[in-house]
């Protein structure tokens, strides 16, 4: 059986997504004897996975039209994993619909829905928002806009083999968009198996050590609460390990915080194929 996985863009940094992506790996293998999979994906070492790699089709100027001849050459699509369905939700909906077209089974796993709909695709903004404005359309053209993917996802979710949501929040929050039949999983990413790394600072000072992924993608609201939950962990005794969830962007949160970022945090795909060597010792 050859599957293709595809997700909010794969391979851009984001060490969650890849967290789960591996999860899902690794689920399938074990679960399907014999099981061939490919992600789409912008990174090309997550064929590290052992797993083989195509573009990330609707993602950083890749064409949605190359995933037609693509998804020939498989039983499957399955789209899994972050928050794809409210953040980027015209991408799966176009691919699970051509799949389907192309007469694969379809699979939506393991994904989140965020409490409103990604702003850049859902709120008029610049001169567009001006000339609405200006004879009172903005609602009602945002208004259109959510009909428009509502009317989508009425159309193509109940065509899928199995709709699996992560969290009963992001059910209620797809049945508001006009899909009730979703079914509940947990986060893929809790296969990820404990691991406890502690830290040798003499030979009598052992400390645990907790990593803290935050993300700048939303505000922090409550940022002086996070640095007193900091305080209270060192207090405690532990040792706080910065893990941005994506480098390039939340570093710099992290270094305010005065959390020390963990050296190996250099990309996404790069630390969680270590880790995941690492726990498989």
């Amino acid at each position: 059986m050859k599957v293709l996985l595809g997700g909010i863009p794969l391979g851009c940094n984001n060490i969650g997504d890849e967290a789960i992506i591996a999860c899902v790996v690794k689920i399938l293998k074990s679960s399907v004897p014999g099981i061939k999979l490919t992600v789409a994906t912008q990174d090309k070492n997550t064929a590290s996975l052992g797993v083989k790699v195509v573009p990330a089709f609707g993602f950083d100027g890749v064409k949605i039209s190359g995933f037609k001849k693509e998804i020939a050459n498989y039983d499957a699509f399955i789209w899994c994993g972050a928050t794809g369905l409210s953040d980027y939700p015209h991408i799966p909906l176009k691919l699970l619909d051509i799949a389907q077209k192309a007469g694969k089974a379809t699979f939506i796993w393991g994904v989140g829905m965020d409490d409103e709909l990604n702003p850049v695709f859902f709120k008029v903004r610049g001169k567009r928002r001006f000339l609405l404005k200006l004879f009172g359309l903005v609602g009602v053209y945002e208004n259109w806009l959510k009909k428009r993917l509502v009317s989508k996802i009425k159309r193509i979710l109940p065509k899928c083999q199995g709709v699996w949501l992560r969290d009963e929040e992001s059910r209620e929050m797809l049945g508001t968009m006009g899909y009730k039949d979703a079914k509940l999983t947990a986060d893929s990413a809790i296969f990820l198996r404990p691991s406890e790394i502690r830290i040798l600072k003499t030979k009598r000072d052992v400390r645990s050590t907790l990593g803290l992924c935050i993300s700048t993608q939303r505000q922090v609201k409550d940022l002086e609460g996070v640095k007193r939950m900091i305080a209270n962990v060192r207090r405690a005794g532990w040792e706080i390990i910065g893990l941005p969830m994506n480098p390039k962007t939340d570093r710099k949160l992290l270094e305010s915080l005065l959390v020390w970022i963990h050296r190996n945090a250099c990309g996404a795909r790069v630390y969680a194929a270590r880790l995941e060597r690492y726990r498989n010792r």
